[in-house]
């Protein structure tokens, strides 16, 4: 690499440039000289760690499992109730709409209901004009209009979208099949009636037992399983017998609370806008901590490193500021794994204080 630096720069400028230089050196410096050694990764370890996650995400106590179970129950019941009326050209327009009013949240499902059936009703008025006032052929071509109308709305105003989607699939299947235009648009809103019917009816089934935390008591609940985690493997790496089951019993509840984050229980409070963005980050970098703490368990255990994650899992949460200690004898790969560790608990900090 040969430098090239221009003459007669100002002071800074010059400084500028000759830290742009030195940047390029190291990093040049670190692709030559990388440690290119291949890792000993134990037998059956990848294994193992992707049963736990899978174990915590298919969890009965992960709200994003038992979403997805009553989401799929749902539009299930909506596909007995589509087999009882096969060739219907409105089955699509029905189980899409089952599925779109499904959400996690009541309160989305209950919005989506209205976009919904709302924006159906009001669509239904102005093909209700259009029949009135103008002749059967200019169905189709209004359709497309609408359909073309409708894509510049669909994310600022889905009710006006949907009421475009009446006019697109009432007139396209009118004309094209030679069906009565009356008829389909009467069909069509009973179908999407019975869309939210059962979208709601499955949205706010609760699942016995099964508590709904606010967002402050589930970031608790995250940052406790990882703090419990995190002691554990401090415990291992001072060479103390901790059973590996609890270490996976202690993985996998941590997974758990960490998918609790983002998905609440329906009738749960609503998390306030910066709340949400708070929620992500934590669960973001509480995830990694708990596979990066986990990763020292590959190395020899040493004092200094179980010290590092007792710091960790002693300030997880708190307003307190982390003193990860870094060992003297610590290589490159141990210095980023606790510089890791140590810039995650800094996010989860910065998370409670939104929280």
């Amino acid at each position: 690499m040969r430098r090239n630096e221009p003459g007669g720069l100002p002071g800074a400028t010059a400084r500028l440039v000759t830290a742009l230089w030195e940047a390029l050196e190291t990093i040049r410096t670190a692709t030559t000289e990388r440690d290119e050694s291949r890792v000993d990764v134990p037998k059956g370890l990848r294994k193992e760690l992707r049963r736990i996650e899978l174990g915590g995400a298919f969890s009965w106590q992960s709200a994003q499992f038992r979403h997805a179970l009553r989401c799929g129950l749902g539009v299930g019941l909506a596909l007995v109730v589509a087999s009882f009326r096969p060739g219907d050209p409105l089955t699509v327009s029905f189980l899409l709409g089952t599925f779109a009013i499904l959400q996690p949240e009541w309160r989305d499902s209950l919005g989506k209901a209205w976009q919904r059936i709302g924006g159906s009703l009001g669509g239904a008025v102005v093909l209700s004009l259009v029949l009135w006032l103008l002749p059967q052929g200019f169905l189709l071509p209004i359709g497309l209009v609408a359909l073309l109308g409708g894509f510049s709305f669909m994310q600022t105003r889905p009710a006006v979208f949907n009421g475009c989607m009446v006019l697109m699939s009432v007139g396209m299947n009118a004309t094209t099949r030679h069906l009565d235009p009356r008829y389909v648009l009467v069909e069509y809103l009973l179908l999407m009636i019975l869309a939210g019917v059962i979208a709601l009816l499955f949205g706010f089934a609760a699942i016995p037992g099964v508590p709904k935390p606010g967002p402050a008591e589930r970031f608790e609940n995250a940052v406790g399983a990882t703090r419990e985690l995190l002691g554990s493997v401090a415990r291992k790496l001072r060479g103390e017998d901790v059973d590996p089951r609890t270490l996976g019993r202690e993985f996998r509840a941590a997974t758990i609370a960490h998918h609790g984050l983002l998905a609440a229980e329906p009738g749960t409070k609503e998390p306030a806008p910066g709340q949400r963005d708070a929620l992500e980050k934590a669960a973001e970098a509480l995830r990694g901590l708990s596979v990066t703490a986990s990763s020292l368990l590959l190395r020899p255990g040493s004092t200094e490193a179980a010290d590092a994650v007792d710091e960790a899992a002693r300030t997880l949460g708190t307003d307190e500021a982390a003193e990860i200690p870094v060992p003297r004898d610590a290589d490159e790969e141990q210095r980023l794994v606790l510089d890791t560790i140590a810039a995650d608990v800094v996010a989860v900090g910065e998370a409670a204080q939104k929280l």
